[in-house]
């Protein structure tokens, strides 16, 4: 076992740690403080992360520009799968991505106590739990997701997907996703824009909104009754301000 505050893992249970090389160390513990790890594309560790506890907030890069898939499973756990295989990691509030395409997928128990950053490429944040998923965007992709476990912060995210139950995708006054907004399945996964300041278009036939780059599997919009506007080629309206499209 390892004990460090600045880690990187570059090999097989290999790296530095506060400036000194390292070798067949299978994991990887931080101190009390807040300690950070780094995971390259080579870097494996066959025992993983763990958080040192205390009063410190860790987080863990993940740098592969291959892109890295991370799953968070727990309570600030889960795994990092990037070229070399996986690694797991515990009691890690913080997980960053690097400058590829990376893939965040938060269990039903998952939540992290800190923040998913993308960290550059497009990225994508799935949320599978298969009850609800509230997704409150407050910035441009960035914003938290709610699962039945708690809530989750998220930055630097492209592209947001829900479960397989009924999800929702709240933008708030300056809220935007640059990517898709997916909501996979269910039969009431709605966005929300009525609270976002600018008016927005909804267009039915693009599959557009114009704080979100794209949608899928969405069965509602729902806009702020002033001043937003829909676009569609087949609407029947069945109530004020509301219908199908």
């Amino acid at each position: 076992v390892l004990v460090g505050s600045t880690v990187s893992v570059t090999g097989l249970n290999a790296g530095t740690s506060d400036g000194v090389g390292f070798t067949g160390l299978v994991s990887v513990t931080g101190t009390t403080g807040s300690d950070s790890f780094s995971l390259s594309s080579t870097g494996k560790l066959t025992s993983g992360f763990a958080g040192g506890g205390g009063a410190g907030v860790d987080t863990l890069t993940a740098t592969d520009a291959a892109g890295n898939t991370i799953t968070i499973s727990g309570g600030d756990s889960g795994s990092v799968l990037n070229t070399a295989g996986t690694t797991t990691f515990s009691a890690i509030a913080n997980v960053t991505g690097g400058a590829g395409n990376d893939s965040f997928t938060l269990d039903a128990a998952g939540q992290l106590s800190g923040t998913i950053t993308g960290g550059g490429g497009t990225d994508t944040l799935t949320s599978t739990d298969t009850t609800t998923n509230s997704f409150a965007i407050t910035g441009t992709d960035t914003g938290t997701v709610t699962n039945g476990t708690g809530a989750t912060s998220f930055t630097g995210i492209a592209n947001l997907t829900g479960g397989t139950g009924n999800d929702t995708f709240t933008l708030g006054a300056t809220g935007k996703v640059t990517g898709t907004i997916d909501g996979v399945s269910g039969t009431a996964d709605q966005i929300d824009v009525s609270g976002v300041t600018a008016a927005q278009t909804v267009n039915t036939t693009a599959s557009t909104i114009t704080n979100v780059g794209l949608f899928a599997n969405i069965d509602s919009v729902k806009g702020d009754g002033t001043n937003d506007v829909l676009v569609g080629s087949t609407v029947s309206v069945t109530g004020l301000n509301a219908g199908t499209s």
